[in-house]
């Protein structure tokens, strides 16, 4: 079943027990659930590509890589265990061209299951008119037609943040979508951060041999997670000759007369600068949809004041907070 033939399904005022804005993992989750449970249901995407950031651009593609560097390391340590490789080369353009692969099939897969007719997808971009009321704008025509729900799921996602850093712009940076999706490998980074995606990005290019700097802001890396889970992943890094700074205040990027790229911060109060041929910056992401939280604090608001006039608006952000 085809994004047109659903988007015809839905009739102008439809009414539904449940909308869902957002098809990911969160969105596709919740619609498989709610039709379990007896609920119709409608999940509202008007991305370019069906399947979420997750599958898309997020937890798969990064553990495909995350594998490649662990290949890359069990060659560089098997010497210990009495096998010697003498020579071996890494191909950045097959690493991708694999996770394409495995990534295109997890991304067909969860567009058939939202195509399965188990409950109705609009291919658009919904805003709401008030509490049980959405208006959709269908991404083929532009065209817009009007929906109710008793309760509706925000899973729309996250964007990635980049923080204001003095001549970062101008010194450009790679994001961590751009890792996911380059043949270009760079001889050495600074990784910009100390959550999960950036240390993944970080063990990635640290196992196909580059020369990697984590620099983290907070006291500790996996910020909001235990400090001894922390130091003993910073212990492991360091092992492996990573260099990791925590504790960081950034303060300025600049360029370099021969061309590399170099990060200056404050740690313990003193000014240091580190440099590399490439900066990633993987600083947290932010919700897609801030001004969202106005209108969910008021409906709550209204909710509790008026409980017999005004339906609560149920929330599932998907927020991938580190």
């Amino acid at each position: 079943m085809n994004s047109f033939h659903n988007q015809h399904m839905v009739q102008h005022g439809a009414e539904y027990d449940i909308a869902i804005l957002g098809g990911g993992s969160a969105g596709y989750a919740a619609a498989r659930t709610a039709h379990e449970l007896g609920m119709r249901t409608v999940v509202i995407d008007g991305a370019d590509e069906l399947s979420g950031l997750c599958i898309l651009r997020g937890c798969m593609p990064s553990k495909t890589l995350i594998e490649t560097a662990n290949r890359a390391l069990a060659i560089r340590e098997a010497s210990q265990f009495g096998i010697h490789v003498q020579k071996y080369s890494v191909s950045p353009d097959r690493i991708i061209e694999r996770k394409r692969e495995l990534i295109d099939e997890f991304r067909d897969y969860r567009t058939e299951q939202l195509h399965d007719g188990r409950f109705d997808l609009i291919r658009g971009f919904g805003k709401f008119i008030n509490a049980q009321t959405i208006e959709v704008t269908l991404r083929n025509t532009g065209e817009s037609i009007t929906l109710s729900a008793k309760s509706t799921i925000i899973a729309t996602g996250s964007n990635i943040s980049v923080a204001n850093i003095n001549g970062l712009e101008e010194a450009k940076y790679l994001t961590s979508d751009d890792v996911l999706d380059s043949k270009d490998v760079p001889a050495s980074i600074i990784v910009l951060g100390g959550g999960a995606i950036a240390l993944e990005m970080a063990h990635y290019y640290d196992g196909i041999g580059k020369k990697v700097t984590v620099i983290q802001r907070s006291e500790h890396l996996l910020t909001g997670m235990d400090p001894d889970l922390a130091d003993t992943l910073q212990g492991a890094f360091k092992a492996r000759d990573l260099d990791v700074f925590c504790g960081t205040q950034l303060t300025k990027v600049a360029i370099t007369p021969d061309g590399l790229k170099r990060v200056y911060f404050r740690q313990n109060g003193e000014q240091r600068s580190v440099e590399a041929a490439e900066i990633l910056c993987a600083l947290g992401p932010k919700n897609v949809n801030y001004h969202i939280y106005f209108l969910v604090l008021l409906v709550l608001f209204c909710n509790f004041v008026f409980p017999l006039r005004v339906p609560v608006l149920y929330l599932q952000v998907l927020l991938f907070l580190l």
